[in-house]
């Protein structure tokens, strides 16, 4: 894909905050699954559920994590992604702590 390493590190240290926020909201109007807000926030439509869930929520991610891609490497990296995690059975039922992220948070 082409994408360099540097400006990858430079925006994940830019981060901050530990989550991203995300606002719920009804988007029918707006012809849209979800947004990303700047660097701020994701906005999404209070009506996901499931797989599309889980790949809007990581293709707003990467809009914020990531602002340099183009929006259709976010859409290729985000539909792999949400493929990948739900063949391994991540689904929105379990909400216990399974242990430290990499970065030593729960």
């Amino acid at each position: 894909m082409g994408w360099k390493i540097g400006p990858i590190w430079q925006c994940l240290n830019m981060a901050k905050k530990r989550a991203i926020p995300v606002k719920w909201s009804k988007l029918g109007r707006e012809k849209s699954h979800g947004f990303a807000h700047g660097r701020d926030f994701i906005e999404l439509d209070q009506r996901l559920h499931g797989k599309k869930l889980l790949e809007i929520l990581l293709h707003e991610s990467l809009h914020i994590e990531l602002p340099h891609l183009t929006e259709g490497q976010v859409e290729r990296v985000s539909i792999r992604l949400t493929h990948t995690l739900w063949r391994q059975g991540f689904r929105r039922v379990d909400n216990t702590q399974g242990g430290r992220m990499q970065d030593g948070s729960v």
